[in-house]
């Protein structure tokens, strides 16, 4: 796998690194370390805008592949000490460990990977133009069709 802003900075947190989106001012930090700073960069980014099939066909593209990341933190499970609440500010909520069921335990997804995955592709798809808000998007807030509690708001994109 090629050595990626992407796929490095999600290493990092795999392997215990702290890390923090900040989507309205398009900025990564790792460790404390800024790695994107208003959407510019060193290197790269190791995600790019959908270009081999139509517009309408790569937002669908892009946005089920965040519904399937929203998913995958909605039902993560949280690490010792860590649930709702804590950790300072979220973008998106996941389950309390108490509503996780016997199979998400079972697949066992650590909620601050499955965080930073969701994070920083958003982030990743703003920065090279993909999730661009459309008509029909609403005034506010985007809601997915196929999962009513995952929202992104429009002042996090514009």
């Amino acid at each position: 796998m090629k050595d990626t802003i992407y796929t490095n900075a999600l290493e990092r947190v795999r392997n215990g690194a702290s890390f923090y989106v900040d989507l309205k001012t398009r900025s990564l930090s790792i460790n404390g370390k800024k790695v994107i700073s208003n959407g510019e960069y060193d290197g790269e980014l190791g995600i790019t805008k959908i270009t081999a099939c139509s517009e309408e066909e790569a937002r669908e593209a892009m946005f089920l592949w965040l519904d399937t990341l929203y998913m995958d933190y909605r039902h993560s499970v949280p690490c010792h000490g860590e649930d709702e609440g804590s950790y300072g500010r979220r973008y998106f909520s996941a389950l309390p460990a108490s509503e996780l069921t016997d199979e998400d335990i079972r697949r066992g997804i650590s909620r601050r990977h499955a965080r930073a995955m969701l994070e920083i592709t958003l982030l990743c798809y703003i920065i090279v133009g993909q999730f661009e808000w459309t008509e029909g998007m609403g005034s506010w807030f985007w809601r997915s069709k196929r999962c009513k509690d995952f929202v992104i708001l429009k002042n996090w994109i514009y």
